[in-house]
């Protein structure tokens, strides 16, 4: 009995103690490992980040790519709808002849407007 009482004081003696009670050597070791740790998932945790995105991004890409083309298709059907069938080199138009305007009107194509 008297020897796990003095083992339990030699102990108690040996390590220094902090005002709040624990001891000081094992914060300072706790520290140590959680600084070596951290690093470790952090890195981990970038890793997952940038594999996600390595996954993702690829794809979106695609799918924009994919629907930039079918807007492009689709404006293009839509105004060769909305034109008509196309010109051939025989079924011109006929030409529209300038505007003749009467004599007291004044030519106003060379005048500059600020809106």
């Amino acid at each position: 009995m008297v020897d796990s009482t003095r083992a339990a004081q030699n102990s108690s003696m040996t390590r220094a103690r902090d005002a709040s009670g624990r001891v000081t050597m094992e914060s300072l070791i706790e520290l140590v490992v959680a600084l070596m740790i951290a690093p470790t998932i952090v890195c981990c945790l970038v890793q997952a980040a940038a594999m996600l995105l390595a996954m993702v991004v690829p794809w979106v890409a695609v799918v924009v790519v994919a629907v930039g083309v079918a807007a492009c298709l689709g404006a293009g059907l839509a105004a060769r709808r909305r034109m008509g069938p196309p010109i051939r080199h025989g079924n011109l138009p006929m030409r529209v002849p300038p505007v003749r305007r009467p004599a007291g009107i004044p030519d106003r194509r060379h005048e500059h407007r600020d809106y």
